[in-house]
């Protein structure tokens, strides 16, 4: 298909499709509003055994999910001869690396996004770098078809998510869980962000990676929060040094006062012994 020569329900579009696992994507406009772009994603039927409900179900994820700020919304759904299709808002891919000056507030707004998907019931199950974007200046995430509600993820038994960033029990039981995305978005923050600050902050990160889900972080809220809060060690002998050099001035400076009012003390004392002295001469 080449939208170029063709259109969709009045959706045109001039870029190659990125092909995906469950679709194609184009980016596409309406007949005659070419300056507002969007994203159409065609089901792939070259795929053996992918079924259609496949693109529905992502479809549905986009549609009833209550988390709008942190996923495209969706514009359209129909059907062109015979594969399923879907139209959604177009979201503008996160440049990484993060400078360093951004990186504490970067990966703050990660977790609290992870965590508004979570708290309105959906696991994302496949976050990778690609995966990350933003809308109207806040993190979202776009390419929900492998996504899962709560109850589909605990009846999940397939390895389902892109290596490096898969938890080891999806890649050993298939088990997905608020601690799988954890897992995945920690790993692209530690591997796509600049090497000063992830020094830093890759210790308090990996507390994301441990292999037992147990022992990783409750929620991606709460994890958000001992980012916002915590001094990595680095920040830390850095307040402390700031900290001795104020007690050192200080002490210098209290040195410095007493020293002069010393000074001034005994000079006036040598200046009255001297007057003393003269007075009391024959």
């Amino acid at each position: 298909m080449e939208l170029s020569d063709s259109s969709i329900g009045g959706w045109r579009g001039a870029d190659e499709p990125e092909v995906g696992r469950t679709g194609r994507a184009y980016v596409v406009w309406r007949d005659g509003e070419p300056a507002r772009q969007f994203v159409l994603k065609l089901w792939r039927d070259d795929q053996p055994g992918l079924e259609k409900s496949v693109n529905a179900k992502e479809a549905e994820r986009l549609r009833t999910t209550k988390a709008p700020q942190r996923m495209p919304e969706l514009i359209e759904v129909g059907e062109w001869n015979g594969s399923p299709f879907f139209v959604m808002e177009k979201i503008e891919g996160v440049d990484f690396p993060i400078p360093d000056k951004e990186y504490r507030a970067f990966c703050v707004e990660a977790f609290t996004a992870l965590g508004e998907l979570h708290q309105a019931g959906l696991l994302h199950c496949d976050l990778t770098p690609l995966h990350l974007g933003w809308k109207n200046g806040k993190l979202a995430f776009i390419d929900f078809d492998s996504a899962h509600t709560f109850a589909e993820a605990a009846r999940n038994t397939d390895c389902i998510g892109t290596d490096p960033y898969i938890a080891p029990e999806v890649a050993s039981r298939g088990k997905l869980s608020v601690q799988s995305d954890l897992f995945a978005l920690a790993t692209i923050l530690i591997e796509r962000c600049p090497k000063p600050e992830r020094d830093c902050f890759e210790p308090v990160l990996r507390e994301c990676l441990r292999p037992d889900p147990a022992e990783r972080p409750g929620s991606a809220a709460e994890f958000a929060e001992r980012l916002r809060t915590c001094r990595p060690p680095h920040h830390r002998f850095k307040a402390a040094a700031k900290w001795a050099g104020i007690a050192v001035m200080a002490v210098l400076t209290l040195y410095g006062i007493v020293a002069s009012a010393s000074y001034h003390y005994r000079r006036a004392q040598l200046r009255a012994e001297r007057a003393r002295r003269l007075h009391q001469s024959p």
